[in-house]
């Protein structure tokens, strides 16, 4: 026994960088939303996980969302939390009372200590590394959990036991980490948008994205795709063919729905979709999206400000 979960709050899975050269057969990457994020958290702790166009898994982590998280160490632990903001407790094992630890900082989890992940206060996914990563069963070349097609490990469950990996190798633990952090904003984002292959197939092209009042992000938004609803319905994305021949799509690729909606495709989104992709984020602005939650409005520009 290593880590035991206590609870695994709203939602908590296991995620690496993803599977990657299966997109052919219908699998999509899956692996860490919000990308940065998660390698900060593993750089911190010691591990080496892969660069952004490398094609590789590497260390497993937790990715919660809203908070909730709580974990018991069965040994002594080195352990990181990055992503969305908010307070971090430790009870330690011969203690009364609660103590707050710092996020975005490697920190030692004694054995018989329980960490919990409190509610978010910004943003919405938060990201826990084990110096060695997970030791989970890998699917297709990922431990990453596919929250649509269940490949991978089943979301985390109370009472279950992680075991640490020897397969990663550690570097010295970071108590700080040169992959910067974003500022998030609940009420308020802007993105950076580039042009899709089919942005002259929505009227007005990417500036009627960009001239509106703002997106605002559905409820049903989730890691298959985030559903964005014009704050002004006056200014709903008016597409010129409102599907296609089904074509290869990715994580980032933004779709122009017959509604007027947008859907930014996440992680365990589809590999094709017969929706014009009107425009397509860069790793950034996938983070950016992998942090907003329900309610927040998001500014679509095409050039950065």
């Amino acid at each position: 026994m290593t880590l035991e979960v206590l609870n695994p709050g709203v939602q908590s899975i296991i995620c690496d960088a993803g599977r990657f050269g299966f997109a052919r057969y219908g699998v999509p990457r899956s692996g860490a939303f919000d990308h940065g994020s998660y390698s900060r958290a593993n750089l911190l702790v010691g591990n080496d996980p892969p660069r952004e166009f490398e094609a590789e898994a590497g260390p497993a982590s937790i990715e919660t969302i809203f908070g909730g998280l709580r974990v018991h160490a069965h040994r002594d632990l080195i352990v990181a939390v990055t992503g969305a903001t908010g307070p971090l407790t430790v009870l330690d094992h011969d203690a009364d009372d609660k103590r707050e630890v710092p996020r975005e900082r490697a920190f030692t989890l004694t054995r018989g200590s329980r960490l919990h992940v409190m509610p978010a206060e910004d943003g919405l996914r938060a990201y826990l590394a084990v110096a060695g990563g997970f030791a989970v069963a890998e699917t297709l070349g990922s431990r990453s959990t596919d929250t649509n097609s269940g490949l991978g490990p089943a979301k985390l469950a109370k009472g279950q036991m992680l075991q640490i990996s020897a397969d990663n190798g550690m570097n010295r633990p970071s108590s700080e980490c040169e992959v910067e952090a974003l500022t998030w904003s609940d009420s308020y984002r802007t993105i950076r948008i580039h042009p899709g292959p089919h942005a002259n197939l929505v009227e007005g092209g990417l500036s009627a994205l960009s001239a509106s009042d703002g997106w605002t992000v559905s409820p049903t938004s989730g890691r298959n795709g985030v559903r964005l609803t014009p704050s002004n319905l006056s200014q709903r994305a008016r597409v010129i063919a409102e599907r296609l021949t089904s074509e290869p799509t990715l994580c980032g690729a933004i779709q122009a729905l017959p509604s007027g909606e947008l859907v930014i495709l996440g992680p365990d989104g589809p590999t094709t979709g017969g929706y014009p992709v009107v425009a397509v984020l860069d790793r950034r602005g996938i983070d950016v999206v992998a942090q907003a939650r329900p309610g927040t409005v998001l500014h679509l520009v095409t050039e950065s400000k």
